[in-house]
């Protein structure tokens, strides 16, 4: 049955203009001008003949805010699977000495390809050959189970060509690196006890498997029990009030069974708009820095803040202000973080 008498709710309002400037933002982004290494896997070899002489897309079928957020949330994705990699002991380089990326470019000009980075160095535990090549995609936990069942080659053969296309042609640059494995990296998955095995909303169950999966963190030794305990929840405006209203010590449930246990009702609510961009339905928690090194920021040395230089003006009759803030952060563990996709 439709209901014609349905009225957008607030979230699928902002939600929708967001979705309308992604799409009309992309609308303007320039055509390339030649075919990506990353595309040379795709099966239809018509596909590709139209993609790079620029054929017009049929209406519907380019890319709807939903899955040009899904983007956006990658590229963030990878910035910090680049900290962590590099925090764990990695030499990852992904940039060259003038600040562009490192790639190639055949037939012309015709083909080109840009690599996320090259691993030029790492741990000695770790039984990898350098260089390598560093390709970071982000897949739900379905998708990366997938990869590691059947492989690469099998699971993902457009990313299986882009890496053989990148190893091949970036071994004039990087001498080695078509001999070594790539190593393909996704940003979260159960393994690390810090992904729900599948979406679900906020409440007392999904806070307590959370709770646990945080709780039965191991050290970098792998064996030993850190107990990580969560002290903040994160969420999206949409789901603040949620959060709020689960985790309200003034509520009175009226059964046993609706009683929130007051260890949750400490945690501490924190909304971050900004997520909902990326998705209005994930919500995570995070462990008390105190506990646990998650997000740590700095600044410089002997300047905690705001940097302030004062001279009498000349130009002008007052006092000049000068003010400089130092600042930088970075996520250096995922121990202390729990992420749900949420429903």
């Amino acid at each position: 049955m439709i209901d014609l008498n349905h009225t957008a709710s607030f979230a699928e309002i902002v939600t929708g203009l967001i979705d309308t400037a992604l799409v009309a933002e992309e609308a303007t982004s320039p055509r390339r001008e030649y075919l990506g290494g990353s595309r040379l896997g795709v099966a239809c070899e018509r596909a590709l003949q139209f993609e790079y002489a620029g054929a017009p897309r049929d209406e519907g079928r380019g890319f709807d805010g939903k899955t040009l957020r899904i983007f956006a949330a990658g590229h963030l994705f990878e910035t910090l699977a680049i900290q962590w990699l590099r925090a764990a002991g990695f030499n990852l380089v992904t940039q060259k000495r003038d600040g562009g990326q490192f790639g190639f470019s055949v037939a012309k000009g015709r083909i080109r390809g840009h690599v996320d980075g090259i691993i030029a160095g790492g741990p000695l535990e770790v039984p990898m050959r350098y260089p390598a090549l560093w390709e970071c995609k982000s897949l739900n936990n379905k998708s990366w189970n997938d990869t590691v069942k059947r492989g690469v080659t099998l699971s993902k053969p457009v990313y299986a060509a882009q890496i053989a296309t990148y190893q091949a042609y970036m071994e004039t640059a990087v001498p080695g690196i078509s001999a070594n494995p790539a190593l393909f990296v996704a940003m979260f998955h159960a393994s690390h006890k810090n992904l729900a095995a599948t979406g679900a909303t906020i409440s007392v169950a999904t806070l307590g498997t959370a709770r646990k999966s945080m709780g039965t963190q191991t050290g970098v030794d792998g064996q030993t029990i850190i107990n990580v305990r969560p002290a903040f929840i994160i969420v999206p405006a949409a789901l603040e009030v949620t959060a709020e209203q689960l985790l309200a010590v003034n509520m009175v449930p009226a059964k046993s069974t609706d009683v929130v246990p007051q260890s949750l009702r400490t945690l501490t609510v924190i909304a971050e708009p900004r997520l909902d961009a990326a998705s209005d339905k994930s919500w995570y928690m995070s462990a008390n820095p105190g506990q646990i090194d998650t997000i740590e920021y700095a600044y410089l040395e002997g300047q905690n803040g705001v940097y302030i230089e004062t001279r009498v003006g000349f130009d002008v009759d007052g006092v000049e202000i000068k003010a400089r803030l130092d600042f930088g952060a970075k996520a250096i563990d995922w121990r202390g973080l729990y992420k749900n996709p949420g429903t």
